[in-house]
């Protein structure tokens, strides 16, 4: 497990410099700073989505099922990242680049466990669609809840 941290954050190195990339050419040009973190995390996941499967977990192929999964399984990434940017930049006044490293941090650890477990595990696939399953069976009840 440790060995694949470690590869995972050096692909998450490479990908945080994808991402401040984006995310500083897309605010430069006017990008609301919130949709320019959500672009650049796309892009960025996109290839550390291709480095993870093939130099972390050593899977031979990509697929177009294992991306999408990766994606789905980091957009609770992307809310980490999200709110502690926000919560950085808008509470505490910090500079937005550093907020978003904050960020990218605080959501490294979530997409480390999540991909670990339900993309890249034995059963990603069929721990995927039971955490999936658990997200909106817990959804329906909390609207049952509020009705």
């Amino acid at each position: 497990m440790i060995a694949h941290f470690a590869k995972f954050g050096a692909v998450g190195a490479i990908g945080t410099v994808i991402n401040l990339i984006v995310f500083q050419v897309l605010h430069s040009l006017g990008v609301f700073y919130l949709i320019a973190a959500s672009a650049s995390f796309l892009v960025a996941a996109s290839s550390n989505y291709m480095l993870n499967r093939r130099w972390t977990f050593g899977a031979e192929k990509d697929t177009w099922g294992g991306w999408a999964a990766y994606v789905l399984v980091n957009l609770v990434g992307l809310g980490t990242n999200l709110g502690t940017l926000s919560f950085l930049s808008q509470i505490w006044q910090w500079n937005l680049i550093l907020a978003q490293l904050a960020g990218i941090a605080a959501g490294t650890v979530v997409n480390f466990v999540l991909s670990r477990r339900l993309v890249f595990g034995a059963h990603g696939a069929q721990d995927l669609r039971a955490f999936l399953h658990a997200l909106i069976s817990h959804q329906k009840t909390q609207k049952q809840g509020h009705f």
